[in-house]
């Protein structure tokens, strides 16, 4: 019945469907039409400005320029090399110098430029110099293709004769300038530069090395990696060893204690006798007896020696007679066999101590240790960093003067002969401008208008953080949507909605097929979210819709002035010592907790342990047959934590165009995380932008 752990990232940019883009579409229909009506006003006057113009053109073939090395250096610089030259010339084309030269050679006047003024304001030849560049600039274009070493010249104007000529100057202005540009050699320079460079390398290698002997690391970054988690397994082995200890002295103690208490030796036996030991009276009166019977029969019974025999038969019986009277106790007391269990177990324990702590005493020694070669490799890993990132420094600089080393060669070798770089492919030619081009741009202004509109319909689809339709909260929360409730006429929530009793038969439903869902939490992610209004429609459905006597709790006593209204009477109902403000409402068999927002409620409150919020619930149970919350605004806070393990299933509530996707996601970790069951979203005040007509049209 929960809602299972995010296992990856929410689709922020998920693939849209047809019906995602029509919704997109009808929200943005203002821009849409403000943007195609824009687009087509620039281009009707794009197509007024711009008229036909004669195109002067030509193509410039640049194989390997002064700066760049020649062929044999190597495959890895002919990748770089051309495209270097092309942007560099391109750049030369385009310069200030070849431009004022091409209006030199020209004249400002061919260009186009006349005196200001009839030259009444007494501006020198310089000033129309500089007009006449600029005016060449405007209509001047030069173009380079990344796979290829051609440049490629245009210049644009009405007289073709006219295109022509300052093209040529443009080329001969600029064959000049970079004769001008490339001469001189900075060869020596740079193998000085290069030279410094190079030791100043060797230099921070020899330190590299050294400072990495001295502290004895070969990969700092691993070894501190290492010894960070070295000194975290001691900190760990530390810590068990002392629980270890304390166990061990614990039981010494608890071992100690009852052998004091254990006496050595135990009862074993008890016997009771009358027999004396060495006792022989009743033997010596038998043979008496035996010996008087025999003398009876030989003799008369007045013989002496039958009176002695009486005599001593008498002395015997009385002795029998005494010692019946007389009775030996005799008890047996073994060695307790407890007694040697735990002089065993203390002798174990005190070994098992004194083990323990010199394990603590070692561990300690080893963590000691390990923070002065953490210490140390701090110090050697801010050193080598240091030296590491100077030598990076210099290594870009070594490697950019060697490459200028050999475009300086190359260039000492080809500036004397500049057709050995610099070829003109295609001789300046007329190429006449399109009459398509004012079409062209009245056609393109709506397309470009409409493509402005998708690109902003774009940017505010990825911006965006709230949710318009139930799939977008599906697909970025993770959260399925049970029940979607759509806005009213003026964006309120319907009083009388199907949705409401399909949730409420909903969540019935699924308690009948797992287990009972007898309360139930509603949370929003934060304020406005419609909770309350939403608590309040499915207590109410509970009670007119099937009967069921229901308790609304609000614990934000958003709901309080409107329950104050509903009240029929008012009442406090105290549970394990909490006094409830118990509000029956004229809607018979609905009741509900609140308390003005001012207050706080007992459910949020700081003394509440979970057991009493547990018992307090366990017995609305038992009075009520359906319980609804409103979960604290504050859904991350322990007040709100709490309550979530305590209910059988939670609700979340989503408004339309309101509830931000970052709160949601973290309202939702927040209940999973805090023990709760998600049975789904509610989507509140859906509105739906495309009109009924298109709707059924496009997808039936």
């Amino acid at each position: 019945m929960s809602v299972p752990g995010d296992t990856k990232s929410p689709q922020l940019l998920a693939p849209l469907k047809v019906r995602d883009m029509l919704e997109h579409a009808f929200l943005n229909a203002r821009l849409i039409r403000n943007c195609v009506i824009a687009g087509l006003l620039v281009g009707l006057l794009a197509a007024i400005i711009v008229r036909g113009d004669q195109i002067s053109q030509t193509l410039v073939l640049v194989q390997n320029g002064p700066e760049d090395p020649p062929e044999s250096v190597g495959a890895v610089f002919a990748m770089t090399a051309v495209p270097r030259a092309v942007q560099a010339d391109a750049a030369i084309l385009e310069s200030e110098p070849v431009l004022r030269g091409a209006a030199r050679r020209l004249g400002p006047a061919a260009v186009g430029v006349k005196p200001a003024f009839g030259g009444l304001l007494g501006k020198g030849e310089a000033t129309q110099v500089e007009r006449a560049a600029k005016k060449i600039r405007k209509a001047l274009r030069v173009d380079t293709d990344p796979g290829s070493s051609l440049i490629k010249v245009t210049y644009a104007h009405p007289d073709g004769a006219t295109a022509l000529k300052v093209m040529q100057a443009v080329l001969d202005s600029y064959m000049a300038q970079r004769r001008a540009v490339y001469t001189g050699a900075a060869t020596e320079v740079q193998r000085a530069e290069l030279n410094r460079y190079g030791s100043q390398l060797a230099d921070l290698d020899a330190r590299i090395k050294g400072a990495q002997q001295r502290f004895g690391v070969l990969n700092i970054a691993q070894e501190v990696q290492l010894v960070g988690a070295r000194q975290d397994s001691i900190a760990q082995r530390i810590s068990q060893v002392r629980e270890r200890a304390r166990a061990v002295d614990g039981e010494l103690a608890t071992a100690n204690a009852r052998l004091n208490r254990t006496p050595d030796q135990v009862f074993d036996s008890r016997e009771v006798t009358n027999g004396t030991p060495n006792d022989d009276a009743r033997n010596l009166l038998s043979r008496l007896r035996q010996e008087r019977a025999h003398l009876v029969e030989q003799y008369q019974p007045d013989y002496p020696g039958i009176k002695e025999i009486d005599a001593r038969i008498a002395i015997a019986e009385r002795q029998v007679a005494d010692n019946r009277r007389d009775q030996v106790f005799t008890e047996k007391r073994v060695r307790n066999p407890d007694f040697d269990t735990l002089k065993t177990r203390i002798s174990s324990l005190s070994l098992e101590r004194a083990g323990v702590y010199r394990q603590l005493q070692e561990l300690g020694v080893q963590q000691t240790e390990m923070q002065s070669r953490v210490e140390a490799l701090r110090q050697g890993a801010e050193e080598l960093a240091d030296l590491q990132r100077r030598r990076d420094a210099l290594e870009a600089v070594y490697r950019t003067l060697s490459l200028q080393q050999a475009g300086s060669r190359l260039r000492d070798n080809t500036v004397l002969d500049p057709q050995a770089a610099v070829r003109v492919v295609q001789p300046p030619n007329l190429r006449p401008a399109s009459n398509a081009i004012p079409l062209l741009l009245l056609l393109s202004g709506p397309l470009v208008g409409l493509a402005a509109a998708g690109a902003i319909m774009g940017v505010r689809a990825i911006v965006r953080q709230t949710f318009l339709t139930p799939t977008e909260v599906e697909r970025l929360a993770d959260v399925p949507v049970v029940s979607t409730l759509p806005a009213g006429p003026n964006d309120e929530l319907p009083q009388d909605s199907t949705a409401i009793s399909q949730l409420a038969t909903f969540i019935l439903d699924v308690g009948a097929a797992e287990r009972p869902l007898n309360v139930v939490q509603l949370a929003s992610a934060g304020e406005g979210q419609d909770n309350g209004p939403v608590s309040l429609l499915l207590a109410r459905e509970f009670v007119n819709g099937f009967g069921r006597k229901t308790l609304l709790i609000d614990t934000n006593g958003e709901l309080y002035e409107e329950l104050s209204h509903l009240a029929q009477s008012e009442g406090v109902l105290a549970v394990d010592g909490v006094d409830l403000r118990l509000i029956r409402t004229r809607w018979d068999g609905l009741w509900a907790v609140s308390q003005p927002a001012n207050q706080e409620s007992p459910f949020t409150s700081a003394r509440l342990p979970m057991s009493r919020a547990a018992h307090i619930l366990g017995e609305l149970r038992r009075r009520f047959q359906q319980v609804i919350v409103v979960a604290p605004q504050e859904f991350g806070g322990y007040a709100a934590r709490r309550l979530y393990p305590l209910a059988d299933a939670h609700l979340l509530t989503v408004r339309a165009e309101r509830t931000r996707a970052p709160a949601l996601r973290a309202l939702r970790e927040a209940v999973l995380s805090g023990g709760g069951d998600i049975l789904g979203a509610v989507f509140t005040r859906r509105r739906f932008y495309i009109p009924e007509r298109v709707y059924r049209w496009a997808f039936g």
